[in-house]
């Protein structure tokens, strides 16, 4: 089985993600997404006004 992992720093602080996850974020949140698995990763963001 592939790891299928990554990690999302949102304002500063880090929070483990794996296949799945939905991360909701209000607007102007400082935030990144850094893949923590040897295969790809993928994401889909949505904006909303």
């Amino acid at each position: 089985m592939v790891d299928k992992s990554s990690q999302e720093s949102i304002n500063g602080k880090l929070y483990s993600a794996t296949v799945g996850d939905l991360i909701f974020l209000e607007s102007n949140v400082p935030h990144a997404l850094q893949n923590t698995s040897q295969g790809s990763c993928m994401y889909f963001a949505f904006q909303f006004e």
